[in-house]
């Protein structure tokens, strides 16, 4: 299997740690994203790194959804609420 780049994008936290933690365990990495950057710059380098996934925490999905389509989205505290109470 190849490893793929995951984009990180979030506020210093445990969404951030968890999200890091998450996409190395998969045998993917991890590439952070700055919100203080402009979109157009992250657009660069998403497109640079040939990204297809983004994590974003829910504060700032707003960033995540100016980013534009190409781009699956995945919403941290989402999923760590999935997780947390999956009773499967």
């Amino acid at each position: 299997s190849t490893t793929e780049p995951i984009a990180v994008l979030t506020n210093k936290g445990y969404g951030q740690v968890v999200s890091v933690l998450s996409i190395l365990k998969s045998g993917n990495f991890y590439l952070p994203l700055n919100p203080d950057w402009p979109i157009g710059r992250m657009q660069d380098i998403l497109d640079q790194a040939h990204v297809s996934t983004i994590l974003v925490s829910s504060q700032l999905s707003h960033l995540g959804e100016a980013l534009g389509a190409n781009y699956r989205k995945v919403i941290i505290e989402e999923e760590l609420q999935s997780e947390c109470f999956d009773t499967s």
